[in-house]
């Protein structure tokens, strides 16, 4: 399948849908509408990228290549985590509980790095059931992902408080991980590839899907968030399910004439997505900033180090 510059596009707002995330945009202004945005709208990007991910993923199995993918995951992941080692280590202050808390971020992921750890676990565990009855596949994918969905819920409403577990519910490393979350979404793209379900859809099967699943979505975190007993912010939408699948497929069908290559969006994508935390925790050093200017600053001042960044990485080939 040719490179579909309708995807990069998407990557492109998705990524900055992520950075939206993070400074958490709006939120001094509405408490609801910031929710809507950060946690609703915003979270379908990350869902996205998984299924972008296992998408292709599909060729990377396909073609033998998934010893060299890992090694790339692997590596890509312990650059980022020792160029944020500053910010998530402390040995100074290491103490039983903090050691354990350092073991956590080691194995999940720092911050947004999460998603890289995600990725690589979720890879590895598809490729080891690749072969499995796709009927079991979906079951054995949904299944996490309920789980997923029922442990975020049951921590933000206290349904277990009686439970010594249930102070577990609330870590975003115990719902928000590779088992409940990237790896439902990585198979689905893997399989949406395999059984070329972009080409089985109508378009207007896939828009409806897609509006239906905005619906649900929007719904849901209207729900969430004008809810007094809820506690901490959700990322295991149930209606993820529907809508980011949907929006996939919407791209995938949405042809783009391009007159050249466009891989150097997904590129530049990717650096903003790695620096731009670190430019968020520097900026909110410096500057007091309201988070609609700390949104632009944190996206040009990232847009401007992913330059160098992509020009770095053409020499050495890991950072990106």
């Amino acid at each position: 399948m040719e490179r579909s510059v309708s995807l990069d596009i998407c990557r492109l707002i998705l990524t900055i849908m992520v950075v939206g995330l993070h400074v958490g945009l709006l939120h001094e202004y509405n408490e609801l509408i910031s929710f809507l945005l950060v946690d609703g709208l915003f979270r379908i990007s990350v869902p996205i990228f998984f299924i972008i991910n296992g998408f292709y993923f599909y060729k990377v199995v396909e073609n033998g290549g998934v010893r060299r993918w890992l090694f790339r995951m692997l590596g890509l992941y312990v650059v980022w985590m020792l160029f944020y080692m500053p910010f998530w280590m402390n040995v100074s202050e290491l103490s039983g509980e903090t050691a354990k808390d350092l073991i956590t971020k080691i194995f999940f992921g720092y911050y947004h790095l999460w998603y890289v750890a995600g990725t690589l676990y979720a890879g590895a565990l598809l490729y080891v059931v690749r072969k499995y009855d796709h009927f079991y596949m979906v079951v054995m994918s949904t299944t996490l992902f309920l789980i997923g969905v029922f442990i975020q819920y049951s921590g933000n409403y206290g349904v277990f408080e009686v439970l010594s577990i249930a102070k577990y519910f609330n870590y975003d490393f115990f719902h928000r991980n590779f088992l409940f979350f990237a790896f439902p979404f990585v198979s689905l793209g893997f399989l949406i590839n395999k059984f070329t379900i972009y080409k089985e859809l109508s378009s207007s099967a896939v828009y409806f899907f897609v509006i239906v699943g905005f619906i649900l979505l929007m719904t849901e975190s209207y729900f969430n968030g004008s809810n007094q007993n809820r506690v901490g912010g959700f990322d295991n939408y149930l209606s993820l399910v529907v809508v980011a699948p949907a929006v996939f497929l919407a791209c995938l069908k949405n042809k783009i004439p391009a007159p050249k290559n466009t891989k150097f969006i997904a590129t530049y994508c990717s650096s903003v997505y790695f620096i731009h935390v670190f430019v968020l925790f520097e900026a909110r050093n410096y500057f007091l900033l309201n988070s609609i200017a700390l949104f632009v600053f944190v996206l040009v001042v990232s847009a401007v180090l992913s330059v160098g960044l992509v020009g770095l990485n053409k020499k050495l080939k890991f950072i990106l």
